[in-house]
């Protein structure tokens, strides 16, 4: 039997969308995110009593806290090597605002910039496969350019 194919970029995106009207899951039969809103009546969501009395079938995604999103952006700098761009970055990240300085800091190193990039996905890929594995779920997280591999 083939595994299931979950969009590797709608679980990517629920796993970085927070909101408190708005909750995703995994649909584990279909391999679908599936939204739920406490404020919208659209035909496009799925109906939380379903969701609810499906415990099985959908499986909540916690989005990832703003703690781990910090430690992330911690783990960047540290691995760049020291200079100007890595200066800017740490204190990027002790300032208030953390998140908004760092990524407008980050558009003063436009190589940087693309190397956090490509970190914060390849980040977000190992988090959507510890997420399935916790979860017990064999699928294949799948791109619009076909199966996504290991990063690395």
């Amino acid at each position: 039997m083939d595994k299931t194919q979950i969009d590797l970029d709608e679980f990517v995106f629920a796993l970085e969308w927070h909101s408190d009207e708005m909750a995703s899951y995994l649909d584990v039969e279909t391999g679908r995110i599936v939204e739920v809103s406490d404020l919208l009546d659209d035909d496009g969501l799925q109906s939380r009593d379903e969701i609810e009395e499906n415990t099985e079938r959908y499986r909540y995604i916690e989005p990832i806290d703003s703690h781990e999103s910090y430690r992330m952006m911690a783990r960047f700098v540290d691995s760049l090597p020291e200079g100007e761009a890595q200066r800017a970055l740490a204190g990027s990240l002790q300032r208030r605002s953390p998140f908004r300085n760092f990524k407008d800091d980050l558009y003063d190193f436009p190589d940087v910039q693309n190397q956090w990039y490509k970190f914060h996905n390849e980040q977000l890929v190992q988090m959507a496969k510890e997420w399935l594995e916790a979860e017990e779920i064999d699928a294949e997280l799948v791109s619009a350019t076909g199966p996504r591999s290991d990063p690395g």
